[in-house]
């Protein structure tokens, strides 16, 4: 029975993760369609130069992406694989993670070369194509930032554990029991 149990946590647990990932293929080429054409900027002293607005784009893109797709993957795994909180919730954010690192990949692949490395090798006020790229701080924020945000709502709003809960005993009631004290309650008329 408990071997039963074990695995069908391994199962969900596999799954939920799984979802994660693909759901970080699918974010990087939405990630990428949303943010081509690639923005052009100029070179001058062997660096890329670009408007500030076309380079935050594609940051704010990945942000975006990333935390609705782990708000509503989170939602969906949370609510269905509700066997076991603790294992489903450590998935989620496995999953997470490696969907935020598995979306930058995608979309980096996707997308131009490294603009810094052309710059390297142009002449000053040639033209260079911007690279889709993040910051870590932003891959490993926002997918599991979003993937945390649906987990709690579900687990604090939906959960269908509330009939496993024990019942609920007063301290008058124990104390009554266990022959402490006696508790005389006077109508409040």
């Amino acid at each position: 029975m408990a071997s039963e149990r074990t695995t069908a946590i391994l199962r969900d647990v596999l799954i939920v993760i799984g979802a994660f990932v693909l759901a970080g293929l699918f974010c990087g080429w939405l990630w990428h369609q949303l943010w081509a054409p690639a923005p052009e900027g100029v070179v001058y002293g062997h660096v890329p130069r670009f408007e500030d607005d076309k380079d935050f784009r594609g940051v704010g893109l990945y942000f975006l992406v990333a935390v609705v797709a782990g708000v509503l993957i989170s939602l969906v795994s949370t609510f269905v694989f509700e066997r076991d909180e603790v294992w489903t919730l450590l998935a989620v954010v496995v999953g997470s993670l490696a969907a935020g690192g598995v979306m930058l990949a995608v979309g980096k692949a996707l997308g131009p070369d490294s603009a810094a490395e052309a710059a390297r090798r142009a002449d000053d006020f040639a033209k260079v194509k911007g690279d889709l790229h993040a910051p870590w701080v932003t891959v490993l924020t926002s997918f599991p930032g979003g993937a945390a945000l649906g987990s709690v709502v579900v687990l604090t709003c939906f959960t269908r554990r509330r009939d496993r809960r024990r019942p609920h005993t007063s301290a008058a009631t124990s104390s009554v029991e266990n022959g402490e004290a006696q508790f005389d309650p006077q109508s409040n008329g």
